[in-house]
């Protein structure tokens, strides 16, 4: 996930980097913006690790949270999939309903000059 995206989908993380690293603050979490060097540094004030320590951590995390948005859009795209599916079969059945009720129809109309 680069920077940009991380802004992007920042108040989606905020709730799974405040899980991550329970002693950041909603204002903490609102300075750090999605910026990783922001939240590298606050790590580093709050838990006293090395820069190199909280860094990789902080990428580990990204790593965890690109596959989990991967597999939510993979899972909203098969869902949307199906929903396009239902919807085919029902105008199908909707389109085969009508043409059985417009036969009827048909045949009454017949049937009454009969």
């Amino acid at each position: 996930m680069n920077s940009d995206q991380i802004k992007g989908k920042w108040k989606q993380l905020k709730g799974d980097v405040k899980a991550q690293w329970g002693k950041l603050t909603d204002d903490d979490l609102d300075v750090i913006d999605g910026n990783s060097e922001t939240l590298v540094g606050k790590l580093q004030e709050l838990y006293g690790d090395t820069k190199e320590v909280i860094s990789t951590k902080v990428e580990a995390f990204w790593a965890a949270a690109r596959e989990k948005w991967s597999e939510a859009k993979e899972s909203a795209g098969d869902a949307i999939d199906h929903a396009k599916q239902k919807v085919a079969a029902v105008k199908a059945e909707g389109n085969d309903a009508a043409e059985k009720a417009k036969t009827k129809a048909s045949d009454l109309a017949h049937d009454a000059k009969s």
